[in-house]
């Protein structure tokens, strides 16, 4: 049955190498559906569109390179490969952007001014507490006031290899 399908494109095949549109025409409708289901392996649902306009360039601008038509369908599954993976690099490539890393920024200063805040008050209401107990509860306060809240390391680690990224 494969075989069929192959003998039959590559007329259509032959012709589309010489620029002939329903020739083309008539490969994208044969063929278009098969690379939308591939394409949707790799990339998100709402990409697949892209990609698929993408393969069909490419198929116009390099088929007359195709030396063998009954490999037509192979090479076409290797073009849907390598568009799918230049979106797929592009995607990577995408930073999250400066409005989104100077909110960020400001969230984690708010976040700090609120810790300072609470760690003061903590140490106040240990003063006043360690005023009224044993010297023993006295020891345990004075050993809690040292203690550190760290940043959330994920947000700080994705601001910082943000800055990488945009070579900052």
């Amino acid at each position: 049955e494969r075989d069929n399908i192959y003998e039959k494109l590559c007329p259509y095949v032959e012709r589309a190498k010489g620029r002939d549109e329903q020739a083309f025409e008539y490969l994208y409708h044969h063929t278009h559906e098969m690379m939308r289901f591939l394409s949707q392996i790799f990339v998100l649902s709402g990409e697949v569109k892209d990609i698929v306009q993408a393969i069909y360039l490419e198929v116009f601008c390099f088929l007359p390179l195709l030396k063998d038509d009954m490999a037509f369908c192979a090479w076409l599954r290797s073009v849907d490969y390598h568009c799918c993976l230049k979106a797929v690099r592009k995607q990577k490539e995408t930073s999250i952007g400066d409005e989104k890393v100077e909110h960020i920024k400001n969230l984690l200063e708010q976040m700090e001014q609120r810790r300072n805040f609470f760690a003061e008050s903590e140490a106040s209401a240990a003063d006043s507490f360690t005023s009224v107990r044993t010297p023993e509860i006295k020891l345990q306060a004075e050993s809690l006031k040292g203690i550190e809240i760290p940043k959330p390391e994920p947000v700080q680690k994705k601001i910082e290899e943000t800055k990488i990224q945009k070579g900052k």
